[in-house]
């Protein structure tokens, strides 16, 4: 008898969303640096966006899906940047930081 128990996730796999649950056509920075370059909060998630000049962020709501024309952008620094995260607290609240130290 095996002393064991058998794990019920044993055959479990990931499933890929339709195309029509995706966000597509955004071009997504190849990270220069470390740090949380992707930040998910109660309301909006964030990401970096791979536009010339960085310092560009990439602001969409939750519950989006499909193409996307036209990015909401923040054009939050100068440089590159280096950590985004959203407070805890107040979801509305996007915190950044960049490599220009702003």
């Amino acid at each position: 008898m095996n002393r064991f128990k058998a794990s019920k996730y044993k055959n479990s796999t990931a499933k890929v969303p339709k195309k029509e649950l995706c966000i597509s056509d955004t071009s997504v920075e190849t990270p220069v640096s470390y740090g949380n370059h992707v930040s998910c909060g109660a309301k909006f998630f964030a990401c970096n966006l791979g536009l010339a000049g960085g310092g560009k962020l990439g602001v969409f709501d939750v519950n989006d899906s499909g193409r996307k024309g036209q990015h909401p952008l923040l054009a939050a620094h100068a440089g590159i940047v280096t950590d985004i995260e959203f407070s805890p607290f107040f979801h509305d609240i996007l915190l950044s930081a960049s490599d220009d130290c702003t």
